[in-house]
């Protein structure tokens, strides 16, 4: 159920009416929900409850895509769907989908949407879109001038303007839903602690034998005995990955990398942070090595996937530009820490191509170990 209140029909502004007309005709919408695509259509009985905001969305709506020739529907509803799937919005995402099929996109290329960036079902002009959504909706605006130059060869000034506001107004209207628990956005935080193991019951010890005499240092070894007890009170034990499950992992990964045809580097750290295993394929550029060291000191650093610092710190101003200033922290996927069992024993970080590809080669990594 959405968290605000719901405007029904009859407590309804005049102006919103004509709305509530179009979509529920003949019905209190509150009563009665549904639309004609399935949704519950509480985004507008919500919206509702401020008429000004709701009619000005909707003239937005219809402003952004009124103007087919400078941007084209394939391209605006291409952008929309991927900001919906990276703002993590089930109801855009979804509703974009179908729009993405009455434009002419193949099934195939919808299941794709996803992971475009390993498909070979998008040609190159739909890429530079697809690249330029990502990085409006994902980095937040900080779009690579060389992704700016490639949408430039496919839209003029006027069509990448309204390409970016379709993508912004529906992302954040992806954000609104999933704040407000809003249609398909009605869902549970996935993100919770796992309970550990209860512990094992203890088994009664055996009543210790009885003391062999006493030789001739018997009062320097109690001393000794209670030393040794104290220094091993004073330190704690670690478990660390070994290099033989390293090699595996970086042997699974560049695997995965040669599959998806990306030239990659990969590096392995142990429960400290020191590398202990790494990979630079063919081709790799030079600048994936640090970063994919930095990767996987972040991830062991941490204890978290790279990819989930972004979530985490997008919103929190203070942090967002204060912790992005620590040496060798990245924001963005490709890393993850190695678990055997509950125990974080190493880290693996890729990078080689966009980051959604360096989580594809790294979870390849983190598969060979489990």
């Amino acid at each position: 159920m959405p968290r605000t209140r719901q405007v029904p029909r009859a407590e309804a502004a005049p102006e919103v009416i004509p709305l509530y007309d179009n979509l529920f005709p003949g019905r209190d919408p509150v009563a009665e929900p549904g639309t004609a695509t399935g949704t519950p259509g509480n985004w507008w009985t919500t919206l509702a409850l401020v008429p000004e905001v709701l009619l000005a969305i909707n003239s937005q709506f219809q402003a952004l895509t009124r103007d087919e020739q400078a941007l084209p529907p394939k391209y605006r509803e291409l952008g929309i769907t991927r900001a919906g799937f990276v703002q993590g919005s089930q109801f855009v995402f979804s509703q974009h989908c179908k729009a993405m099929r009455r434009v002419g996109f193949t099934e195939q290329q919808i299941a794709d949407i996803r992971s475009w960036a390993s498909s070979d079902r998008f040609n190159d002009d739909e890429r530079a879109v697809l690249a330029f959504a990502d990085e409006v909706a994902a980095l937040r605006g900080r779009v690579q001038d060389a992704t700016y130059q490639r949408l430039r060869h496919v839209l003029s000034d006027e069509g990448i303007i309204r390409l970016t506001m379709c993508i912004v107004t529906w992302g954040s209207h992806g954000v609104l839903c999933r704040a407000l628990r809003l249609e398909y956005d009605d869902v549970d935080e996935h993100v919770a602690e796992i309970p550990a193991p209860a512990p094992a019951p203890q088994v009664a010890r055996a009543p210790a034998p009885a003391a062999a005499p006493a030789s001739s240092n018997s009062r320097t070894q109690p001393i000794a005995a209670q030393e040794e007890t104290r220094q091993m009170a004073d330190t704690v034990t670690r478990q660390s990955i070994s290099l033989d499950a390293a090699q595996r992992v970086i042997a699974a990964a560049q695997a995965k990398a040669t599959e998806m045809g990306l030239p990659a580097v990969i590096a392995v750290v142990d429960e400290s942070g020191t590398l202990k295993a790494f990979s630079r394929m063919d081709g790799a550029a030079l600048l994936s090595v640090d970063i994919a060291k930095d990767k996987a000191y972040t991830a062991i650093a941490f204890g978290i996937p790279t990819d989930a610092w972004f979530d985490f710190i997008k919103d929190d101003p203070p942090l967002l530009h204060g912790i992005t200033k620590v040496p060798r922290l990245m924001v963005f996927g490709g890393g993850y820490p190695l678990k055997v069992g509950d125990a974080i024993v190493g880290g693996i970080g890729v990078s080689g191509g966009h980051y959604h590809q360096d989580m594809e080669v790294a979870q390849a990594g983190v598969a060979a170990l489990g």
